[in-house]
């Protein structure tokens, strides 16, 4: 029953929607405080021994001993909530809210069924259930299930305040990675969070890396460290590691020469004598080179000693990125690279190709550019700014494009990822004093994290909805939305 029970914590987390009562607390620490390194399932057994100890203080005498042993079962469920995350659901991405509002309730199936197996196994209770019988021992006036709502809605008001406190605004609850806040919101990570920060200096604006910010650190880094040998690898979080286990990974990795190198969408491969690591960024990764006597960075959780003494750190502060070896002679079914559909710039990648895989599907082309199986490498903002310049609305169904327009779309893709690598051009002391992540700005983007602004074409006032649970900013005038689309829910100004 417990294992269930984290295996349904895990994939109602990996959703994006939210999390169960009593996992709120945990899941918004494990969001506020990435800088403590505690993962979900770490935050799982903290709170739940805090529980324990609330037990203890309301009975008093009255706690059975037998009662204890909720403490390994505490340090179970968490235990395995880290293993369901990193290992048991390595796979799932949610990256369309069709996706999203699945695995959310077959998440809460699945832990309703581990939950009617814990109670007919008539053993013992986990912490949360623990509290509440505590509680009702002491508060007739209540039955258990009046209390068991009472307590739930408490864990999701901490929750909440807990978040309002640390970072300004609500974490966990359909987290859109690609939304910014109002200026005033701080962030906790580093390039991105659960909501990334916005500063009324754009150039601290911190966002998930796309592929324009992929190529520049294969641009910036590679060059740095090709033809050099690794001597030594150090790893500070085993999760990182997607494949091998994390000491065939070092052992492996160990005495490889970097030979050159190479991009697939989001993805960075790095090409070896031997083999080939791979690296997927998340949502707060950094990769930087540095000398010899370098000060340590929080969060470093890879490190490759080169033969002249530099250094290759990838830095990760929300460890939502991955890297993984993949010998010579073995097939790569672990990264994900081989799923991933054509390049931007692909000559394969024209209008009919576009219109062949999408044009008979329902869903906006918002959504459709999102879709990496199709074209890799693009993500929520170089979406919007694709559709600005090609005036398409994002809430268009892809059915109802024209050819002219998905010949507009053909061309206008590979422009604006090309624009975006010229725009995030850097030198390598450049990238490393600002850590490898203050590489890029925002002064460039014309639609994306403009609502209440004035279009740059018409000066009709831009936009911001929700399309996929992904945040879209367009001009009305210039992007006219369909008939056939519903109104959407429309946002005021980002700028407060």
């Amino acid at each position: 029953g417990l294992s269930i029970m984290a295996f349904a914590i895990a994939m109602s987390k990996k959703a994006f929607l939210g999390t169960s009562p009593i996992s709120c607390i945990p899941a918004t620490l494990t969001d506020c405080f990435p800088e403590w390194g505690l993962t979900l399932g770490d935050w799982t057994i903290v709170f739940n021994l805090v529980l324990v100890g609330l037990q203890v203080c309301i009975l008093r005498r009255d706690f059975r001993p037998v009662q204890v042993l909720q403490i390994p079962l505490a340090i179970f469920l968490g235990k395995m909530t880290d293993v369901s995350m990193d290992y048991l659901l390595f796979f799932m991405n949610a990256d369309n809210y069709v996706l999203q509002w699945i695995f959310c309730i077959l998440a809460c199936a699945i832990l309703g069924l581990g939950v009617m197996i814990e109670i007919r196994a008539k053993l013992l209770v986990v912490p949360g259930d623990g509290l509440v019988i505590a509680l009702a021992s002491h508060i007739r006036k209540l039955d258990f299930r009046k209390l068991k709502l009472l307590v739930d809605s408490s864990m999701v008001i901490i929750a909440a305040v807990i978040s309002l406190y640390s970072v300004s605004h609500l974490t966990g609850a359909r987290e859109d990675p690609s939304s910014p806040p109002s200026p005033s919101a701080t962030s906790c990570g580093s390039i991105g969070t659960a909501s990334e920060s916005t500063s009324t200096d754009s150039s601290e604006m911190r966002r998930v890396p796309e592929l324009p910010e992929i190529e520049t650190v294969r641009r910036v880094v590679c060059p740095q460290i090709t033809g050099a040998k690794i001597v030594s690898v150090a790893v500070g979080r085993e999760k990182i590691v997607g494949h091998p286990s994390m000491t065939e990974f070092i052992r492996k990795l160990e005495g490889r020469t970097v030979v050159s190198d190479d991009r697939k969408g989001k993805a960075l491969v790095i090409i070896l004598d031997r083999g080939r690591l791979i690296i997927r960024f998340g949502m707060t990764g950094q990769l930087i080179v540095v000398p010899e006597g370098y000060p340590p960075e929080k969060h470093t959780h890879v490190t490759l000693r080169l033969e002249d003494g530099r250094e290759v750190w990838y830095i990760d502060p929300r460890m939502f990125g991955k890297v993984w070896y993949i010998d010579e002679d073995e097939e790569d079914t672990y990264s994900g690279i081989g799923r991933l559909g054509l390049e931007p710039d692909d000559p394969e990648m024209d209008w009919r190709f576009l219109k062949r895989k999408l044009g008979s599907r329902s869903l906006t082309i918002k959504e459709a550019l999102l879709d990496q199986s199709v074209v890799a490498g693009i993500g929520n903002i170089w979406s919007d700014e694709i559709l600005f310049r090609c005036k398409v609305c994002p809430e268009t169904p892809c059915s109802s494009l024209s050819d002219a327009k998905w010949k507009l779309l053909a061309k206008t893709i590979p422009e604006v990822m090309e624009f975006g690598i010229e725009k995030n051009a850097i030198t390598p002391a450049e990238y490393l004093e600002g850590k490898g992540r203050k590489y890029y700005d925002i002064y460039y983007l014309e639609a994306y994290g403009h609502a209440g602004d004035p279009c740059p074409r018409c000066g009709k006032e831009m936009v911001r909805t929700i399309i996929g649970g992904r945040s879209s900013y367009w001009c009305p005038r210039c992007q006219r939305r369909p008939r056939s689309a519903t109104e959407p829910k429309r946002f005021l100004s980002d700028k407060g």
